[in-house]
């Protein structure tokens, strides 16, 4: 029997606060509180079994230096949205030669690849209906600062010929008159390349091997349709990455309404496809 009041009420309160060890416990022999603290024990270690995945997802972080040299913790996902959204805001505001911004649709695939460092020059969403363009996504990658000429002497060949057929020079490269934009090209291609195209296209190999490489990577596991699956197709200092199997071509604008219903439905699966392709990179990159 306890010796004083004292030792009476300490001896109950180490009673109340102690965790049963048998998580079988009886509950009738424990008292109120000990009987709260195992079923919020239990209801804590069902809830960390169910969202195990998703707990590490969330917890993951990397240490970062913040202001005035101090440790900080920063969820390794911010840092990620952080990056895409400053890469999105880069995209919005690219635009071509004409003023066209980038396809919406394609958008996702151009940020993946610049995060992988892949660099993009020209693109497109896919296109149905009575719209122009490719009938299926594409985007073309090339090493940056390309040589203004690749032949020697390839600029006062160009001059000459843009003349002749009463065109600017900007309206000859860019192959406003198809005819005089090949003449200038055979006899500039008589030339020869100059040193620096060379050294540039070297570099362009590389980025094209290592687009396959990822490409290679990407279908390891993965078995879909020909039509799906992304291809490549090499240009002159470019690589195209495409896919639309039989509506790889120019939208033919005569065909009947359903069949350009039937279009519209392989090509949201085409750009679905691409978005997977920007998924990985983005996941393998970032």
């Amino acid at each position: 029997m306890p010796k004083n009041i004292f030792e009476v009420s300490e001896n109950k309160k180490k009673q109340d606060i102690e965790k049963p060890k048998n998580i079988n416990a009886d509950l009738s022999q424990m008292n109120s509180q000990q009987i709260a603290d195992f079923y919020r024990k239990q209801q804590f270690e069902r809830r960390m079994e169910e969202g195990k995945g998703e707990l590490q997802k969330r917890i993951k972080t990397e240490t970062v230096i913040g202001p005035g040299g101090s440790l900080g913790i920063r969820k390794i996902e911010d840092r990620k949205n952080d990056i895409l959204a400053r890469k999105r805001l880069e995209i919005d505001s690219v635009a071509d030669a004409e003023g066209r911004g980038i396809d919406e649709e394609i958008k996702d695939v151009i940020i993946a690849l610049n995060i992988a460092d892949i660099p993009t020059v020209a693109s497109c969403q896919g296109h149905y209906g009575e719209e122009s363009g490719m009938g299926a996504p594409w985007v073309e990658v090339g090493s940056p600062d390309e040589p203004e000429e690749r032949f020697n002497g390839q600029n006062e060949i160009f001059k000459r010929i843009a003349k002749k057929y009463g065109l600017s020079f900007e309206e000859l490269k860019r192959g406003f008159n198809p005819d005089a934009y090949w003449e200038a090209m055979k006899e500039s291609s008589s030339q020869g390349e100059t040193l620096e195209y060379q050294k540039w296209d070297e570099k362009n190999q590389k980025l094209f091997a290592r687009i396959k490489n990822l490409l290679d990577e990407f279908y390891k596991d993965r078995k879909i349709d020909n039509s799906l699956k992304l291809q490549l197709e090499e240009w002159v200092g470019r690589l195209r990455i495409y896919n639309g199997g039989k509506d790889y071509k120019e939208v033919d604008q005569n065909i009947s309404q359903g069949e350009q219903e039937n279009h519209k439905r392989r090509l949201e699966l085409y750009r679905q496809e691409m978005k997977k392709f920007a998924e990985f990179l983005i996941s393998k990159f970032l």
